[in-house]
């Protein structure tokens, strides 16, 4: 068994890569399952069923609910844990972080076995989970008090009040299933939001494919006309810019797998090392300055970097020569997700010097630095 202090102080780690080992130990852990012991090859078939399963579901703009299948349970935990609960342990260091004061309690509605609460406990706060699987539930139960850790956890949802007296609430990749259509999730995140008070925050991720994010578009179109705007990563007032040029808004992060992920997914001949999320964060209206809102960054190898931002104007391509990436403390780690102020609004812009580019805070934004 992981000394559980030591394994506690890597879940809190500012590395994504010492998160990802350390969460397979703790997932690991909580099934009692030595690595050696693990079938690795029917996990790499079990993960490539499932993911195929998901993938086809996303581009027929069904639901993505990934069913077992012929799975036990256990190889479903494993896999749930070190690769699609790790990618949403990640996700929300850059999307939670900069919005949520986790003291003041977090409930995650349809995360599975909580990886997004797991977030929040960690750092001391209060956390409810609402999950449908008892399978889901049965393991996260095991994880938390494996780590030492307290949630409340709810087999069944019954309504706004499910979310308890917590300050925010996530919905992780489950609010398409759960409300069916935009219309009864604009209604259900408006009823939540008065249940939460007025410095209640509700966080909703959807798959980075089209389907996913169309659904959030449109819910967040009816919010609009409810007169409640996107708090993050939005702050436009009328239509999405990436509608306006034909494409979705989504974002790509590089957050690699663990070692035991990382042979899971080659052995199911599937990428390691990106994830795709499109998410909204409703609460506090946040105005828009001049910055924009990193959806993605590319290597153009020896000539630098390449930013795509979404701004109220529209999307916009940012190219940043090497030279000056490397002098920059703010490139040491992925900018995606982060709000990146430059002094021209063009469609395209090569950034010149330093100066020209600055990471600001979200309450930066609000203040139109």
């Amino acid at each position: 068994m992981p000394d559980t202090d030591e394994l506690l102080d890597c879940l809190r780690s500012r590395s994504a890569h010492v998160r990802a080992a350390a969460l397979e130990r703790a997932v690991l852990a909580a099934l009692n399952w030595h690595p050696d012991d693990l079938p690795l090859r029917r996990l790499g078939h079990c993960y490539r069923e499932l993911s195929a399963s998901i993938l086809s579901a996303s581009a027929a703009g069904g639901l993505a609910t990934g069913g077992l299948g012929n799975m036990s349970d256990r190889e479903a935990a494993v896999i749930w844990g070190v690769i699609y609960g790790l990618r949403s342990f990640h996700v929300a260091d850059r999307i939670l972080t900069p919005t949520i004061d986790f003291t003041k309690g977090l409930t995650e509605v349809g995360g599975g076995w909580g990886p997004i609460a797991l977030w929040s406990a960690l750092r001391g706060g209060t956390v409810r989970i609402v999950e449908q699987s008892a399978a889901r539930r049965s393991f996260g139960a095991s994880l938390f008090s494996s780590l030492g850790l307290s949630a409340d956890w709810s087999g069944r949802w019954r309504g706004p009040s499910d979310l308890g007296d917590m300050q925010a609430s996530v919905w992780s990749f489950s609010l398409r299933e759960m409300a069916g259509d935009p219309d009864a999730a604009h209604r259900l995140l408006l009823q939540s939001l008065d249940h939460l008070g007025p410095d209640g925050r509700i966080v909703v991720m959807e798959s980075g494919a089209r389907a996913g994010s169309e659904f959030l578009m449109e819910v967040r179109d009816r919010m609009l006309k409810a007169g409640v705007a996107a708090s993050a990563p939005c702050w436009a007032k009328g239509m999405c810019p990436m509608r306006a040029a034909e494409d979705w808004c989504h974002f790509t992060w590089r957050l690699g797998l663990g070692p035991i992920g990382q042979r899971i997914a080659a052995l199911a001949g599937r990428k390691a090392h990106e994830v795709h999320v499109s998410w909204l964060s409703f609460g506090r209206v946040v105005e828009g300055g001049g910055a924009g809102r990193v959806l993605a960054v590319r290597s153009l190898g020896k000539q630098g970097l390449r930013l795509t931002l979404c701004r109220g104007e529209g999307r916009q391509v940012v190219d940043v020569p090497r030279k000056l990436a490397r002098s920059h403390h703010a490139f040491e780690e992925d900018l995606v997700g982060l709000n990146v102020w430059v002094p021209s609004a063009e469609a395209s812009f090569r950034v010149r010097a330093i100066d020209e580019l600055k990471v600001v805070s979200d309450d930066d934004v609000s203040h139109g630095t």
